[in-house]
């Protein structure tokens, strides 16, 4: 067993599956994704309620939850805050089938990839609307969880997409020099 400080640093000896008591060394390569798919492996096709887990900003220890597909987009980094309107099914699909959400150090949540029937939906989106997400009409373009995020900015700003699509494209290249708003601003004016 390792204290905390030598499993933040990635001293693992062995990593043991809670469900199988397989184990297998951290050392090898690929063994996140080999992880992910011997845990799926168990888990899959999902019940109505499965685990997932919620991710720390800091640290390796993962906070397991049991609930339904409202839970973890009650959860999601891509609509967590209540400005963000409720993702089309396709792209609450695309959601799903990506298996984790994550703001870096603002924690995140992990659950097994899967899809999301019609009513696991309907539960979704009734869950963001009573939280107060706005139920509206995506343009045709919205097919994704990257697409969404820029149009939910563009709408948030009240702002050209392109001027978001060129926002980000801008960061990722680390030339960005402006908050979002600014630089929005800067573009479209």
């Amino acid at each position: 067993m390792l204290g905390a400080p030598e499993a933040v640093e990635g001293h693992f000896s062995t990593v043991m599956c809670e469900l199988c008591g397989q184990t297998r060394s951290p050392r090898e390569p690929g063994h996140r994704e080999a992880a992910r798919d011997h845990w799926e492996s168990h888990v899959l096709p999902l019940e109505d309620n499965f685990d997932f887990f919620l991710l720390p900003g800091a640290g390796c220890t993962k906070a397991k939850r049991s609930g339904r597909w409202a839970d973890v987009f009650l959860l999601h980094k891509s609509i967590d805050r209540v400005w963000c309107p409720v993702p089309p099914r396709i792209v609450a699909m695309d959601m799903a089938a990506r298996g984790w959400s994550d703001a870096g150090m603002g924690s995140g949540v992990e659950w097994p990839r899967g899809e999301l029937s019609d009513s696991a939906y309907a539960e979704v989106v009734d869950a963001l609307v009573r939280r107060g997400h706005d139920l509206v009409a995506a343009p045709a373009f919205v097919t994704d969880e990257e697409s969404y995020t820029q149009w939910k900015f563009a709408r948030r700003l009240e702002c050209s997409i392109d001027a978001v699509r060129e926002f980000f494209t801008a960061a990722k290249a680390g030339d960005v020099d402006l908050p979002m708003r600014q630089w929005v601003a800067r573009f479209d004016g």
